[in-house]
């Protein structure tokens, strides 16, 4: 399920519309949103996330519901505007939606390849190897829903690229290391066409 639609009022209208799912530990997960949200702030972009809630409606983590949220929620926005975002579950549907429908790029934070005791799912892991838009994987090292070797042994697409950090599944990390992160984030979006700007760029 995604949520309310917010522009940057001071940069008039959107270059991109940023689309972001969150994890089935929703609201849990919020800080995410929120630290994703402000790296992007003054950017010139609509957010549409998961924070404020679709009207009338509660979250739930159930797939089909939320991929039709999705789809409903970015309309017929422009290929080249489109970026979706998302954490666990949400980078997972996510993925799903970018390999059917046309957007412009994915960035993921905490990606839920298998879950903790339960061995290979087929389903959670086997579209990404038909993903052929630029994608971005945080992914911590330590996450128990796959690290660095359990990414390795997947058949992948080569439009995804991993940033892996000294992390768990929560991406528990220090402001500082937070910080590093997201400027790399930034710097992928800028790299494959999302124009961006500071918030003082754009107030100037």
């Amino acid at each position: 399920m995604l949520a309310g639609m917010l522009a940057d009022a001071a940069a008039g209208p959107p270059r991109a519309t940023l689309a972001y799912l969150a994890g089935d530990s929703y609201p849990l997960d919020a800080r995410i949103e929120g630290a994703v949200r402000h790296a992007f702030a003054g950017a010139a972009l609509r957010w549409i996330g998961q924070r404020e809630g679709l009207a009338g409606e509660r979250f739930t983590s159930e797939p089909q519901h939320r991929l039709a949220a999705l789809a409903r929620a970015v309309g017929d926005t422009p290929r080249e505007r489109l970026w979706l975002l998302g954490r666990s579950s949400g980078i997972r549907l996510a993925t799903r939606h970018a390999v059917d429908h046309p957007v412009a790029g994915v960035i993921g934070f905490g990606y839920p390849f298998e879950a903790p005791g339960v061995g290979p799912e087929p389903e959670r892991v086997a579209h990404l190897a038909r993903l052929r838009v630029p994608t971005l994987i945080v992914q911590g090292e330590r996450d128990r829903y796959g690290g660095r070797a359990l990414a390795g042994r997947l058949d992948l697409s080569p439009s995804i690229e991993f940033l892996w950090v000294d992390a768990d599944h929560e991406l528990r990390l220090a402001p500082a290391g937070w910080l590093a992160v997201l400027a790399q984030v930034r710097a992928f979006a800028a790299r494959h066409g999302l124009a961006l700007r500071t918030a003082q760029e754009a107030a100037g």
